[in-house]
C-alpha cells in the first residue's frame, strides 16, 4: 500500500528525506551492532543461546516501548498462524546468520544479508 504524498513545501520535503535517510542509517548501524555482538558472544556461548539474549531483549523492549496494558489492542492479529510463521522463519534466520557468524567474516555475512531484498523480489515475481 503505497503512502499518498501530502502537499508540503519544498523545505518540508527536504526534511522528511534528510529523516528518512538518518533513520535508515540507525537502523543500518543497529543491524551491524547486533551481528558484531553475536560475533563476540558467540565466542564464548552457543548460538542458540544467542538467539535467545537478542528476542527476550527485544521482547522486553518492544513490551516496555509498546506498553498494551495501556492499548490492549495492540498485540491483536486477524492471522495468527501467518505471525507465527512470520516468527519462525526470523528466529530459524537469525539462528544461522548467528552461526554462521562463527565461520565467517562480518563482512561477508554482511553482504549476503544484503542480498535478502533480491532474493524477496525474485520470490514474489511469480505471486
Amino acid at each position: 500500500m503505497p503512502i499518498e504524498p501530502s502537499a508540503t513545501s519544498p523545505a518540508q520535503a527536504t526534511q522528511q528525506r534528510l529523516t528518512g535517510i538518518g533513520l535508515l542509517l540507525c537502523a543500518v548501524a543497529c543491524f551491524a551492532s547486533i551481528d558484531a555482538c553475536a560475533k563476540w558472544l558467540n565466542r564464548s556461548m552457543h548460538p542458540m543461546q544467542t538467539v535467545t539474549l537478542r528476542y527476550l531483549g527485544s521482547f522486553v523492549l518492544i513490551g516496555l516501548l509498546l506498553n498494551p496494558r495501556r492499548r490492549p489492542g495492540i498485540m491483536r492479529t486477524r492471522r495468527l498462524w501467518l505471525q507465527c510463521a512470520r516468527a519462525t522463519c526470523l528466529v530459524v534466520m537469525s539462528m544461522c546468520i548467528f552461526t554462521a557468524v562463527r565461520y565467517l567474516p562480518l563482512t561477508v555475512i554482511t553482504s549476503i544479508a544484503f542480498v535478502a531484498p533480491l532474493v524477496t523480489a525474485v520470490l514474489a515475481a511469480p505471486m
